[in-house]
C-alpha cells in the first residue's frame, strides 16, 4: 500500500470535481488526502528554506542549522506516516473497521 501511496503522491490532483464532490466519497476523500499531504510536505521545506535565511548570519554552530534541517525531515517524515494512515484505513479498508 505505500507504493500505491506514493505514485499518488508524486501526482496530486485539483480538480473542479473535489469541491462539488461529484465523485464518489472515497475518492474525494483519497485526492485531498494526497493534496493535503503533498502541500504539508512543501510547507515544511519551505519553513526550513526561510528559517535557515531568516537566522542565516547566527548560525554561529552547523549543529543548529544541521538539528533544524534534520527536525524538518523529520516532522515530513511524520505528515508522510499520518496521511498514509488515513488513506489506508478509509481508501483501502473502506473505513476504519472494513465493511
Amino acid at each position: 500500500s505505500c507504493d500505491n501511496y506514493l505514485a499518488k503522491l508524486k501526482q496530486p490532483k485539483l480538480t473542479q470535481k473535489m469541491f462539488r464532490c461529484a465523485d464518489s466519497w472515497i475518492t474525494n476523500f483519497e485526492n485531498w488526502n494526497v493534496l493535503y499531504c503533498f502541500l504539508s510536505i512543501i510547507v515544511v521545506f519551505v519553513y526550513i528554506i526561510l528559517t535557515v535565511l531568516g537566522s542565516f548570519p547566527k548560525f554561529i554552530h552547523p549543529q543548529k542549522l544541521i538539528r533544524m534541517i534534520i527536525s524538518g525531515i523529520v516532522q515530513a517524515i511524520i505528515q508522510i506516516i499520518c496521511a498514509h494512515i488515513g488513506w489506508y484505513c478509509v481508501v483501502k479498508k473502506e473505513g476504519c473497521c472494513g465493511r
